[in-house]
């Protein structure tokens, strides 16, 4: 088998990425066509049930696709909250038009629980795009958590509607519904209220945060946002031509669209740090880097690496291995598989001669220095010694000359 086949490859026409956001388009197109089709009486099956699984299908390829994507712990988790509670809440609405219709207590309820998944999902939202333009590792404000605080007080009185009825009001009693419409109280528009404070500061967040960072692409998250809006808008007037599209997309699988399109916008304009596009840096890089997978196949390999056998990348896990007297293979195990790379030490070893020129030169000077150091210290030594020499030789001068007169004055008779 010819191994640069095997390294490189054909390059498939549709990329990964692509290919996933077809297979979310196909699946929520599908799900929409369910939902028409059963509406005109043609689909025979339990459409709840299927549409459920679509969604529960679409949800977690989301989930899964962002999870090897985001490179934020927090962000992570965040994500994968959202997917639990899109998928319980599609479960939910399964119960309540399978199983609990309208008029019993229990499908009242779970039309109550539907606001505890819009605020939740909301919230968690909201926390995920306060880390837009923050580094991997940094984190926010924990004071943020503080907004829990009314969510969790919105969520207890709706689900106590029954008690009080200040969000959803019931004419002529509960028993009378849903035959007798119910109207709207305070609470409900203050929940309401709510949702669209916290879908501002997101919008609002991304925006400035973009813009900050200077994105070109900082109109794709708000396409998103635009459609969101126009749905909202169309369901409040709810005009005849809109009919079909709230037949094929109920509110809460709407909120499923929406919230997993806007995610991965914010992904894809790199919004949020994800690795999405490294393929491309990988393609245009010159450094001499790989990797395997278990089974020792060639994931990915820049074009200027040379073919290398897996055992000897196995090898330079343990330790490098010199390929030459210019390169120096190394590896080391990741998930999955294992990265190696190759290291063009021409550089290193000219680095290293010319090092070793310049000890040889600094050696020298430092030689020199030392001989004339020593030359200065016994000039100064000699220049002392004069010194010294002169001031006896001055001192003594007089002396010497008075004893000579001395000596010449002596009379002859005496001498």
């Amino acid at each position: 088998m010819n191994r640069k086949s095997n390294i490189e490859g054909a390059k498939p026409l549709i990329n990964e990425e692509s290919r996933v956001h077809l297979l979310f388009i196909l699946f929520f197109l599908s799900a929409g066509l369910v939902h028409v089709l059963a509406k005109l009486s043609i689909f025979v099956l339990r459409s709840n049930n299927l549409i459920f699984g679509i969604y529960t299908c679409a949800i977690l390829l989301w989930v899964s696709h962002t999870d090897k994507k985001i490179l934020q712990p927090a962000v992570r988790r965040y994500f994968r909250a959202i997917a639990i509670l899109l998928i319980i809440l599609s479960a939910a609405r399964t119960l309540r038009y399978e199983l609990f219709p309208d008029e019993t207590t229990i499908g009242r309820y779970i039309w109550y629980s539907y606001y505890f998944f819009f605020i939740a999902n909301a919230i968690l939202l909201f926390l995920s795009v306060l880390y837009i333009g923050k580094a991997e590792d940094e984190k926010v404000d924990k004071r943020w958590n503080l907004i829990y605080i009314p969510a969790a007080v919105l969520v207890l009185l709706m689900m106590t509607n029954d008690v009080h009825q200040l969000a959803f009001l019931f004419p002529e009693g509960i028993s009378k519904y849903p035959s007798v419409p119910v109207k709207y109280g305070i609470l409900y528009f203050i929940t309401l209220g709510f949702l669209m404070l916290i879908t501002m500061s997101v919008i609002t967040i991304t925006f400035f945060r973009a813009v900050k960072s200077k994105r070109r692409d900082i109109w794709i998250p708000f396409i998103v946002v635009m459609f969101w809006g126009l749905y909202a808008f169309l369901y409040v007037i709810d005009i005849e031509p809109f009919y079909w599209v709230r037949a094929a997309y109920k509110a809460p699988e709407f909120n499923c669209i929406i919230t997993i399109a806007f995610t991965e916008s914010l992904l894809a304009t790199h919004l949020l740090p994800s690795n999405h596009g490294y393929d491309k840096f990988w393609d245009m890089s010159s450094l001499k880097i790989g990797m395997q997978d278990d089974c020792d196949n060639f994931i990915k390999t820049s074009e200027e690496n040379r073919e290398l056998s897996p055992e000897l990348i196995k090898k330079a896990q343990e330790k490098p291995i010199y390929l030459d007297s210019d390169s120096v293979l190394h590896a080391a195990k990741i998930s999955g598989g294992r990265s190696f790379w190759i290291n063009d030490i021409r550089e290193l070893r000219k680095l290293h001669l010319y090092a070793s020129e310049m000890g040889d030169v600094m050696q020298e000077e430092n030689e020199l220095i030392r001989a004339e150091t020593q030359m200065i210290e016994d000039m100064l030594r000699i220049e002392q010694q004069s010194k010294i020499y002169d001031e006896i030789r001055g001192k003594l001068d007089d002396k010497l000359q008075k004893l000579s007169l001395i000596l010449n004055n002596i009379p002859e008779k005496q001498a």
